[in-house]
């Protein structure tokens, strides 16, 4: 229903109309969570947000962030602006032969210690 009084009215006129249900979407993902209403956040899109959470770490020189070889391309791009940024380095585990993650070189890069 929403999607189609966007598509009629437009987008800002389809938020204000319905802002008390939207505003109630912080308390219910809030109690599903078990967290504050103030921890949630809602974001136009997955990407987004993950690139307002990376961006919310104080990264040092030389923190790793070790991603898979198959992540999101999105994702790098916040990787090295972060590497760029704050001479953090980027870790890319391999994929194993079934083409997943390889969990034991995972490990290891996990067990390094910074």
């Amino acid at each position: 229903a929403y999607l189609l009084e966007e598509e009629a009215r437009g987008g800002y006129a389809a938020a204000n109309a319905s802002g008390p249900a939207l505003e109630a979407f912080y308390p219910a993902a809030a109690r599903l969570l078990g967290c504050g209403g103030s921890e949630v956040a809602f974001v136009e899109s997955a990407t987004r947000g993950w690139m307002l959470l990376l961006n919310s770490v104080r990264f040092n020189p030389g923190d790793r962030i070790i991603t898979s070889a198959s992540d999101y391309g999105s994702n790098f791009v916040g990787y090295l602006q972060t590497r760029d940024r704050f001479g953090a380095e980027v870790v890319v585990v391999p994929d194993d032969a079934s083409g997943e993650i390889d969990l034991q070189k995972l490990r290891e890069e996990a067990s390094h210690p910074r």
